[in-house]
């Protein structure tokens, strides 16, 4: 059960990552995207910070559910 749980909470991240990464390319000036790494670069930076948000969101869960004596 504890599991079913922690696959519904984090695929809910990934998809919140997802929308996050999206919106904020969409508010970004054309000059800001294409300069420095380029867009594939800026993108992938930004995946790499939300990808680490989500560890430590996950590390947390996981840390309650062993606490809580569910995982």
């Amino acid at each position: 059960m504890a599991q079913k749980h922690n696959d519904v909470i984090h695929a809910a991240l990934l998809e919140t990552a997802a929308t996050l990464t999206s919106a904020y390319f969409a508010r970004l000036p054309p000059s800001l995207v294409t300069s420095a790494a380029g867009e594939e670069g800026r993108k992938n930076d930004m995946i790499r910070v939300f990808t680490a948000m989500l560890e430590k969101i996950e590390h947390a869960y996981d840390a309650h559910l062993a606490k809580h004596g569910e995982k």
